[in-house]
């Protein structure tokens, strides 16, 4: 009877912690999440708004973070707010080089990070 009520037991904690796991893992609210097998439909370069330097992904980037409009747009802050400008503008391409193979991306983007309301990329990789 003894080992019924530790399996029992045992079950409960397991669940709890599957629980809180799964809470967890629903939505990220805050923070950076990686965003994988997205393809870029668009890049802009506007001077003094955005960071100066965005991308269009082929997914909406609300579908994995909140906090970030649903459109797809991301900023690499090409001017210099969230890393120095020769980092932001090697994103920049990296992406240009993206669209224009028709390859796909990986990002890791920041919902806490923000230019005009779109979140920054804090990184892109580029993959066949």
């Amino acid at each position: 009877m003894l080992i019924l009520k530790r399996n029992q037991w045992k079950k409960g904690v397991v669940g709890a912690v599957a629980g809180v796991v799964m809470l967890g893992a629903g939505g990220v609210s805050a923070g950076a999440v990686w965003i994988s097998g997205v393809k870029v439909v668009q890049t802009l370069s506007d001077a003094g708004a955005y960071g100066d330097c965005m991308a269009h992904m082929s997914k909406p980037i609300s579908d994995y973070i909140s906090g970030c409009p649903g459109n797809g747009w991301v900023t690499f802050s090409c001017d210099g707010t969230y890393n120095s400008k020769d980092a932001g503008q090697r994103k920049f391409e990296s992406a240009q080089l993206a669209l224009a193979l028709g390859y796909r991306v990986s990002l890791l983007v920041d919902n806490t990070k923000k230019h005009n309301g779109y979140c920054y990329a804090r990184r892109i990789d580029i993959y066949k």
